[in-house]
């Protein structure tokens, strides 16, 4: 969860000796870091809250008709059963003793449900631990949730460089025996079964560790996985979502006799049409992805050209990535109300928007009603805004039925005092290569019992 801010300083009028002295803007909450306060009794009250209310519903209440499909009720992320092995819980176990400096990496598959399966884990193995989230909820809504946040052991993920104060923090909490949690990930990606990105957050925070610790103190990364799978067949109320996402963005309403494969392309079509439209790239009947790559194509030249006009620095590759990031870092150097900064702030947020969904997410010849059900939560993500409603479900996405959590617990990676910033890559790399793993052995074990609902994979070009 991984840039120097540049100030600009104000030389005094030589000519106005009696001026008044210019005051020094304060930083604002958002971006001011601010240490983690944790309580003890706070984690203590919650842990039950979270158990219930947000996982897997109130016992007994939630099997009666009707009031069990309350959200309250039923548990908010709707997870009754979570799977959890004992030799995954003991590996996890041993990792996180307070003899250790442990940095926990989970998946993050989706929004909300994430931190909820991670503290029910903390809550079982390692109550203490701190926890990285965006400055955006850490410090963004206000004093009194700023509080409760700081109580509840979140670390806020400054942008640029006011994130190395949460780092320092970190590490000096790892060294103390008490762990710490991020996601290598970084944004939800909103798909279950392939691992995204890995960012070097947590790896450059454990090679710190490594160099700073007693000899006693071993330091390790270790990943967490999780998959979520529906309890019975979901078709109903994925078709009602449709429906919804349908409304929203005033697309072709398609009908529930459909195939909801085919229907949730045709829905990806209908989107990416528009911003064919809006800029100027003639709409074919090639596949979905041949026309979605050509379309970032036309998107990428014309954010380089307005970059290169504006004096930015250059960007490091050639990279999409590279490219869109270059015109995130020029945004954090101006002011964001400028025409400049909202032209380029567009751009850079359409190609993310297209970035969010890639070929590699379903390569297989069927997709699981798991998979339509992360896609349709993905597109009201990126799209569906403006309502309460919508407001509502980016915050607290609602399932579309029941679900069991398989969790499992890869080998952690030890970090030893002796590795070096040319060892980043190759960890990265080992990092990935444990969580994919061990995702893909969860699928293969769910695949052998045969019950799946899956569709004829229309994605495949």
């Amino acid at each position: 969860m991984t840039n120097s801010e540049n100030s600009t300083n104000q030389q005094p009028d030589a000519n106005k000796a009696d001026a008044p002295e210019q005051k020094l803007k304060k930083p604002s909450r958002l971006m001011t870091f601010v240490p983690p306060t944790p309580s003890s009794l706070q984690f203590h009250i919650l842990t039950p809250i979270n158990r219930w209310l947000f996982l897997g519903g109130i016992p007994l209440l939630r099997s009666i008709p009707f009031i069990g499909d309350i959200p309250g009720i039923r548990g908010l992320t709707n997870i009754p059963k979570i799977i959890f092995p004992k030799a995954d819980t003991d590996r996890l176990r041993q990792a996180v003793s307070d003899k250790n400096a442990c940095f926990m990496v989970p998946n993050h598959p989706e929004f909300f449900t994430d931190w909820m399966l991670d503290k029910e884990i903390m809550s079982r193995l390692a109550p203490t631990t701190a926890s990285w989230a965006t400055h955006d909820i850490v410090n963004g809504m206000g004093e009194f949730a700023q509080r409760f946040w700081l109580r509840n052991n979140l670390i806020a993920q400054i942008p640029g460089a006011g994130g190395a104060v949460g780092k320092a923090y970190s590490v000096d909490w790892a060294l103390a025996g008490k762990n710490v949690l991020l996601h290598p990930e970084g944004a939800v990606g909103w798909h279950g079964d392939l691992i995204g990105h890995i960012y070097t957050g947590a790896i450059d925070m454990a090679m710190k560790a490594a160099k700073r610790a007693e000899p006693s103190r071993q330091v390790f990364v270790a990943p967490i996985i999780w998959k979520l799978v529906y309890t019975r067949d979901v078709s109903k109320a994925l078709h009602k979502e449709m429906d919804y996402v349908e409304k929203s963005l005033e697309l072709p309403h398609t009908s529930h006799k459909e195939d909801l494969a085919e229907r949730l392309y045709d829905t990806c079509c209908s989107i990416l049409a528009k911003s064919e439209v809006e800029y100027g790239v003639k709409a074919t009947d090639a596949h979905f992805f041949v026309r979605q790559d050509k379309l970032i194509a036309k998107i990428l030249p014309i954010l380089g050209k307005r970059l290169d006009s504006l004096g930015a620095d250059p960007e490091p590759s050639k990279v999409t990535s590279d490219l869109i990031r270059r015109g995130e870092r020029w945004l954090r150097t101006v002011d964001r109300k400028s025409q400049d900064a909202k032209s380029i702030d567009k751009l850079t947020k359409d190609l993310r928007l297209l970035l969010r969904f890639l070929p590699e997410f379903y390569m297989e010849s069927h997709i699981t009603q798991e998979h339509i059900g992360e896609s349709i939560k993905r597109i009201r993500a990126m799209h569906c805004k403006g309502t309460l409603k919508d407001t509502l479900n980016s915050f607290m996405p609602q399932p579309a039925g029941p679900r069991t959590a398989y969790i499992r617990i890869p080998e952690p990676i030890k970090i030893t005092p002796d590795a070096t910033p040319a060892d980043v890559p190759e960890l990265i790399e080992e990092l990935r290569k444990r969580m994919q793993t061990t995702l893909d052995e969860i699928k293969n074990d769910l695949d052998a019992m045969d019950d799946a609902i899956t569709y004829r994979n229309v994605f495949l070009q």
